[in-house]
C-alpha cells in the first residue's frame, strides 16, 4: 500500500447537485497535491493554503470530501462531508482504500479572510448545515490550473468507476507503511509535490480476544471531545478497520428529498441494500440491526444463533461451532444509536446449496416485503405471497408463514386489530355526529378479569350500521331486499351480514351491513329487527334469502317487525337446488326443478313436476313440503320481480371481499368511502342521461324493443290485465290489439326520474380523527374466543356444496407431460422419477 496519494483540490468554485451523479464539484482551478498518511487536519489546511499560493490574510475556513457510495446494485451516487477533525481526516485514506483507486480523492477547500494570522481552525458544523447554508461564488484573484498533461476529466470519469461497494469493506485492519531509518520524522517540501506527516506504527486489533475490554474502551468514545493542539507532535496512533464517522454515512437534506433514491434513507442512517454488514455500521435501534443481520444470512444462505442479548448489548455467532463468524453490537448511550463494534468472519459454514426456507425469514420481514401488494389489495391470495417471496428472495415459504405475514402487513398499513376494537365507539360516535343520519348499534358483553368484573372495559358482540342516503334512496328502488352472510378473513373470526337492494337501471344499492358471531338466529334476529326499524319500514317487501334455518327462526320471530301482513319471505331457488342435490344426487332432475321455479305459468310447471314425480316420488313429496309461492315465478304474483335467486348480496360479497381482510375501524370505513363514491358517480350517470332525453333506464328500453320484435309473432286470443311491472311480448300484442298504450304498464321504478331520487343523498363529510370527540366509555375489546390461534396452515371456512360443484367436462383430460390420457403428470409411465429439479 502506498504510504501517499494524490488528490485534486478545488476552490473559488460552487458545490453543486447534479440529478444523476449526486454531488459535484466545479472551479475555474484545481491543484494535484501530494500528502502523506497519518496528516492532521490542521497540517492539511496549511498545505493547501501553501499548494494554492493564497495570501497570508487567508485561511482555510473548510475542506469538504467527495465520495461515492453505493445504494444499490447498479445504482450509485456521490455526496459530500466536511472534514472536522483528524479522524475525518483518516477515514478519506481509508474511503480511498476501499474503493481501490489509482489516484487521488476530491477535496473542496473554502477560504476566508481574517485579520489575524493565527491559525484558524474550521468550525464544528453538520454537513446538513453546511451543505444547506453554504454557497460558492468566484472571488476575482489568481487562478492556476492543472498540468496540461492531467486530464480533469478523465480522473472523473475515473471516481465514477470502481465505486465504493459496501459490501466489500475489508473485515480487517489496514496495514500502514511503516517509517524507516532513511526517512526523517519531519515535514519535507518538494518542488512539485507535498509531503506531510509520516505514518504511525502502534497498530491494535480489535478483535482481540479480549472483547469486553475493547467495548469498554469504545464505549464512550462519542462522550469525548479532543481539542486539536496548534502543533499536534507526531506520536504513535492507533489504526482500525474502516469505521466511518456517522456523518459520512449522511446524506445532504436536499438529496433525501430530491433523490430518486431518496426511500432508501430512514431519518440520518443510511440504508443498505440486504446483505450488507460491516464494523462500524449504525442503527437507529435494536430491532434494525437484527433485522440488517437476518438479510445479511438470508441473502447468503446461512444462519446464527444468538448468545447474549441485553438492552445495550447483542452478541451472535455461527450455529456451527467450527465457524469463526461472530458479531458484536452495543448501543451508544449518548448518541442512542447501535452500532456493529465487531464482526469476525466470513461464515466458513455457508452451503452451496439454497434450501426451501430459513429460519431467520420471518413473517414480519415477509410482511415488509409485500407491504405494498396488499395495499393495493388487501385479498392477495397467500399462494400471491409465496411466489414474491420466491422471485425476491430465493426461498419458498409455508402457507402459515405467509398467512401470519398478510396479517401482518394488513395490522402496519391499516391498524392493529385489538387497537381497531378500542377506536370503534369513538369512531362511531364521530361519524354520527359528521355524517347526518348515519345509525348504528353496537351489543357488547360484559368483561371479567379472571372471576371478577372489568367495569371498564367490554366485549364486542354485534355491530350494525346504515346510512341516511341509503334508506332515503330505497324508498326508490325495487321493493325487494336480498340478505346474505359471509365471513370475516382477518385474526378474528366472524361474520358480515349485508342487505341490499336494486334500482331501476339494474344496480345494487347495499342498504344496511353488520359485523356478527356468526349466522346464528340471534344474530339473524338482530340484523332484521334494525334492518326493519330503521331502513325498510315500508308494507309489501319483498324478503329474499337461502332457506337457512336461522333467517327463516328469526323472520318468524315475534319482535322482528317481519310479518306475513307486511311483507313476504321467498327463498333462492339456487340454494333449495343445493338442497335437492344433496338429499337425492339427481343432476338431471335438479336441472327439472330449476325450470320448475323459472315456469311463468302453471302448466309449465306441472310439465316439469310431472317428470320429476315419475322418476322419484320422494322427490316430489320432497317439493311439495315448500310452499310454491316461496320458491315459483307461477305463484309468485310478482313479488320477486323476477329475482329467482340472492345473486345481488352475492354480488356485494364479492365487492367487499376486499374489505373483510380489514380491521374493523377499517372495515365500516370501506363502506363510507364506497358507498359515497358510486352514489356520486351513479347520480352523475343519471343525470346526464336525463339532460340528453331519456325518459326509461336502458335497461327497460332493451326489454321493450326484445319484446316489440316478438309481439308480431303473436297472436292474440284473450288478454287480460295483470299485475306486471315492465311489459312482455304478450302484453305489448295485446296492447296493439286493443289499442292501449303499453307505456302505462312499466313501472315507475324503471324511470331515470326515479332512479334520479335513489342517489340524491349526501353522506357528509367527516372530519380529521383530530376534531373527533373524547369517547370517555369503557373500552371495547373483541372476543377472545373468536381469535384464530390454530397452528399449522389455517383451514378454509367455505364449506364446498353441490352450487360450487362444476359441471363435467366431455372431453378426456391428458398427461401434461406426454398427452397421453389415462393418467397425471404425478403417475406418469414415460418419465423418469429418478432424476427430479427439486431438492430431496
Amino acid at each position: 500500500m502506498a504510504s501517499s496519494i494524490y488528490v485534486i483540490v478545488h476552490s473559488d468554485g460552487s458545490i453543486n447537485q447534479c440529478p444523476n451523479e449526486g454531488i459535484t464539484f466545479s472551479s475555474p482551478s484545481a491543484k494535484l497535491v501530494r500528502i502523506n498518511r497519518g496528516i492532521t487536519l490542521e497540517r492539511l489546511q496549511r498545505v493547501i493554503h501553501r499548494k494554492l499560493h493564497r495570501q497570508d490574510s487567508e485561511r482555510v475556513a473548510s475542506i469538504h470530501f467527495r465520495y461515492p457510495i453505493r445504494l444499490g446494485p447498479g445504482v450509485s451516487n456521490y455526496t459530500c462531508v466536511e472534514l472536522t477533525d483528524d479522524e475525518d481526516v483518516e477515514a478519506v485514506f481509508n474511503v480511498h482504500d476501499s474503493n481501490q483507486l489509482q489516484s487521488g480523492i476530491e477535496l473542496y477547500a473554502t477560504f476566508t479572510t481574517v485579520e489575524s494570522h493565527a491559525p484558524q481552525v474550521s468550525p464544528s458544523r453538520s454537513p446538513y448545515e453546511v451543505y444547506q447554508s453554504y454557497q460558492y461564488t468566484n472571488p476575482s484573484g489568481p487562478s492556476y490550473d492543472i498540468p496540461s498533461n492531467y486530464n480533469i476529466e478523465s480522473y472523473t470519469q475515473l471516481l465514477s468507476g470502481p465505486i465504493m461497494d459496501l459490501n466489500q469493506i475489508p473485515s480487517q485492519p489496514f496495514e500502514q507503511a511503516r517509517p524507516s531509518a532513511s526517512q526523517p520524522n519531519v515535514e519535507t517540501n518538494i518542488e512539485d509535490d507535498v509531503v506531510v506527516g509520516l505514518p504511525t506504527e502502534n497498530v491494535f486489533d480489535p478483535f482481540s480476544e479480549d472483547e469486553d475490554e475493547i467495548l469498554s474502551a469504545h464505549e464512550h468514545d462519542d462522550e469525548e471531545t479532543l481539542p486539536i493542539p496548534n502543533n499536534p507532535p507526531l506520536q504513535p496512533q492507533p489504526v482500525a478497520i474502516y469505521n466511518p464517522p456517522p456523518h459520512f454515512l449522511e446524506f445532504p437534506n436536499e438529496i433525501q428529498q430530491d433523490s430518486e433514491y431518496s426511500h432508501l434513507l430512514e431519518r440520518d442512517m443510511v440504508v443498505y441494500p440486504p446483505g450488507t454488514l460491516f464494523v462500524g455500521q449504525r442503527f437507529q435501534t435494536k430491532e434494525q440491526m437484527q433485522d440488517a443481520i437476518n438479510r445479511f444470512h438470508i441473502v447468503n444462505h446461512c444462519s446464527y444463533k444468538v448468545k447474549n442479548s441485553s438492552s445495550s448489548r447483542l452478541v451472535m455467532e455461527c450455529v456451527h461451532h467450527d465457524c469463526a463468524w461472530r458479531c458484536r453490537g452495543i448501543l451508544r448511550t449518548r448518541e442512542q444509536h447501535w452500532e456493529i463494534m465487531i464482526l469476525e468472519g466470513p461464515h466458513t459454514c455457508v452451503s452451496p446449496l439454497i434450501s426451501q426456507d430459513h429460519n431467520k425469514l420471518g413473517s414480519q420481514m415477509i410482511a415488509q416485503s409485500i407491504g405494498e401488494i396488499i395495499e393495493v389489495d388487501p385479498s392477495a391470495s397467500i399462494s400471491t405471497i409465496i411466489a414474491h417471496i420466491k422471485s425476491t428472495m430465493g426461498y419458498t415459504i409455508s402457507y402459515r408463514k405467509g398467512w401470519l405475514a398478510k396479517q401482518h402487513a394488513i395490522e402496519n398499513i391499516f391498524g392493529n386489530w385489538e387497537e381497531s376494537y378500542n377506536k370503534l365507539p369513538g369512531m362511531l360516535q364521530a361519524m354520527q355526529m359528521y355524517v347526518p343520519g348515519f345509525i348504528w348499534k353496537l351489543n357488547t358483553q360484559p368483561a371479567y378479569q379472571g372471576e371478577l368484573l372489568d367495569e371498564g372495559s367490554v366485549i364486542f358482540k354485534r355491530l350494525f350500521w346504515t346510512f341516511k342516503p341509503c334508506i332515503d334512496g330505497f324508498a326508490f328502488c325495487k321493493p325487494i331486499v336480498q340478505v346474505d352472510g359471509t365471513f370475516l378473513y382477518g385474526r378474528y373470526k366472524g361474520t358480515l351480514l349485508v342487505a341490499v337492494a336494486q334500482d331501476g337501471r339494474n344496480n345494487i344499492i347495499p342498504i344496511a351491513f353488520a359485523v356478527v358471531e356468526g349466522e346464528t338466529s340471534d344474530a339473524w334476529f338482530f340484523f332484521l329487527k334494525n334492518l326493519r326499524r330503521y331502513v325498510t319500514p315500508q308494507d309489501g317487501l319483498c324478503l329474499i334469502s337461502d332457506r337457512h334455518e336461522a333467517i327463516r327462526s328469526a323472520y318468524s320471530r315475534n319482535g322482528s317487525g317481519w310479518t306475513e301482513n307486511n311483507s313476504v319471505h321467498v327463498y333462492c331457488i339456487r340454494h333449495i337446488a343445493q338442497n335437492f342435490m344433496r338429499r337425492f344426487k339427481n343432476a338431471a332432475l335438479k336441472k327439472d326443478v330449476v325450470n320448475m321455479a323459472y315456469g311463468m305459468t302453471e302448466p309449465r310447471f306441472f310439465y316439469y313436476y310431472n317428470i320429476v314425480r315419475d322418476t322419484n316420488v320422494e322427490a316430489a313429496q320432497w317439493l311439495d313440503n315448500i310452499p310454491r309461492e316461496k320458491w315459483t315465478l307461477a305463484w309468485d304474483n310478482g313479488r320477486r320481480w323476477g329475482h329467482m335467486t340472492t345473486n345481488l348480496a352475492e354480488s356485494i360479497n364479492s365487492v367487499l371481499k376486499k374489505t373483510r381482510n380489514l380491521p374493523i375501524c377499517s372495515m365500516v370505513m370501506a363502506t363510507y368511502t364506497r358507498c359515497n363514491k358510486f352514489f356520486v358517480q351513479r347520480g352523475t350517470e343519471v343525470g346526464a342521461m336525463i339532460n340528453a332525453g331519456h325518459v326509461y333506464s336502458e335497461i327497460a328500453n332493451k326489454t321493450i324493443q326484445d319484446a316489440q320484435s316478438k309481439a308480431n309473432t303473436h297472436r292474440v286470443i284473450s288478454f287480460d290485465r295483470s299485475s306486471i311491472h315492465i311489459p312482455c311480448s304478450h302484453v305489448l300484442a295485446s296492447c296493439l290489439h286493443a289499442h292501449h298504450d303499453y307505456e302505462r304498464y312499466i313501472s315507475p321504478i324503471y324511470t331515470l326520474q326515479q332512479v334520479a331520487k335513489v342517489y340524491e343523498g349526501q353522506f357528509g363529510e367527516l372530519r380529521h380523527e383530530d376534531y373527533w370527540p373524547t369517547y370517555t366509555g369503557p373500552t371495547l375489546w373483541p372476543n377472545p374466543e373468536l381469535k384464530r390461534t390454530s397452528k399449522g396452515r389455517p383451514k378454509s371456512t367455505r364449506i364446498r356444496t353441490e352450487m360450487d360443484i362444476r359441471e363435467q367436462h366431455t372431453h378426456v383430460k391428458n398427461c401434461s407431460y406426454c398427452h397421453t390420457p389415462g393418467h397425471t403428470r404425478k403417475t406418469c409411465p414415460n418419465i423418469s422419477h429418478g432424476c427430479s429439479s427439486r431438492h430431496q
